[in-house]
């Protein structure tokens, strides 16, 4: 498997962690939403822009899907977003992918 499949595949396991039945409150939405800008960012600066286009692809967002997962919420504003560089925050997001539920 490409890396760039591994790292969609552990982004598309980390974002939908959990789906829940009611809506997300606005601040795990937020959460998320700055979660899947920096992966967009981060994938431009390590993969190459076209990766970053694949990545960026419609249907590719899973932001609703994080923001229902107080986990990956928790885990992204506490572990993954305070990373200084992207090489860090890209390793946490596999961290994340690879974690029990």
């Amino acid at each position: 498997m490409s890396t760039t499949r591994r790292i969609r595949a552990a982004l598309a396991l980390a974002l939908i962690a959990a789906c829940g039945s009611r809506a997300p409150s606005a601040a795990n939405l937020e959460i998320c939403k700055q979660a899947a800008a920096r992966y967009l960012q981060c994938v431009g600066e390590v993969m190459g822009p076209e990766a970053q286009r694949m990545a960026a692809a419609p249907g590719k967002d899973g932001t609703a899907a994080c923001a229902q997962s107080q986990r990956t919420v928790d885990w992204y504003r506490g572990k993954c977003l305070p990373k200084a560089t992207c090489q860090e925050f890209m390793a946490c997001t596999l961290d994340l992918a690879m974690q029990e539920p």
